[in-house]
């Protein structure tokens, strides 16, 4: 092709010649793209008609990914039911039915997380029944829940009581160290575990029972994520108080993340609280 073209451009250049022995000079308009033709069906792009080098172009890359990005606009493949992908593997989805408490799952946006789920207090992650009178700020450290008292002289322990609630069995209160009831607040501080460490978490909705409430009621509140509301200076972004004499169940949803509840005294400083339950948990 490239023979062709130096042919017709041969031709041309002596025309021109032969044009400029007479004094005359070609117009512009005697050099229409014409006099380039080819063969019919035949075409020339800019690379043929300057030699140059083409783009190698793309390469994809889907070695050892299951899905996300190949690397070139398109995808390695697209995860199924229940699953989401992060870095290239389909991992559990947060909303899928087998999501449980201390299993790692991925959002649909792609963001890692803890399956949410419900802290019964009656038994441990393994399943195990859990006695009377066991501390349990603990127990549920690999699911995201610390929790904890702000007095060095009180802990957060089982007890027998049993509420209205869906377990039926332990609930919980803030004891002293020998088991009596020492009426702290309790604080549930939602934390996602990383290897050795574990990072401030939050959640967009948390549950719960509250018992032992009288009519001046117990307080739920909910904070941001960030320092520990311990400091009397951190405040609640939103407060739920009890207003049954037996139990009650407290819930809330919200856009805003929810870093840590207090439930503490209102008016009455008796309280038991069981089946915690909150939405995944994410380090914001």
């Amino acid at each position: 092709m490239k023979r062709v073209v130096s042919v017709v451009l041969a031709g041309l250049f002596a025309t021109m010649a032969a044009c400029g022995s007479n004094g005359n000079k070609p117009s512009l308009e005697s050099l229409e793209d014409d006099a380039l033709e080819t063969p019919a069906g035949d075409s020339l792009s800019s690379a043929e008609l300057f030699d140059d080098d083409s783009d190698p172009g793309c390469q994809i890359s889907c070695a050892g990914r299951e899905c996300g990005s190949d690397g070139c606009g398109g995808t390695c493949g697209a995860c199924g039911a229940g699953t989401n992908c992060l870095d290239g593997l389909c991992v559990m989805g947060c909303d899928s039915p087998q999501c449980d408490l201390a299993v790692s799952c991925v959002f649909a946006d792609g963001t890692p997380a803890l399956c949410g789920g419900t802290v019964t207090f009656d038994k441990d992650l393994q399943g195990q029944p859990i006695n009377d009178n066991v501390d349990v700020e603990t127990t549920y450290v690999a699911a995201g829940v610390f929790l904890f008292t702000p007095s060095e002289n009180a802990v957060v322990a089982t007890n027998h009581w049993e509420l209205d609630s869906t377990s039926g069995k332990n609930s919980c209160a803030s004891f002293d160290k020998k088991g009596q009831a020492w009426r702290e607040p309790v604080f549930i501080r939602f934390a996602k575990p990383v290897g050795e460490s574990a990072f401030q978490a939050a959640t967009h909705y948390v549950s719960l029972y509250v018992g032992d409430s009288w009519p001046g009621g117990i307080a739920v509140d909910f904070y941001a994520p960030g320092p520990s509301p311990s400091n009397p200076a951190i405040t609640p972004f939103h407060t739920e108080v009890t207003t049954d004499n037996g139990t009650s169940f407290i819930e809330f949803g919200s856009g805003d993340p929810i870093g840590y509840v207090v439930v503490h005294e209102a008016a009455d400083p008796d309280f038991t609280i069981d089946d915690l339950t909150f939405g995944p948990l994410y380090v914001p």
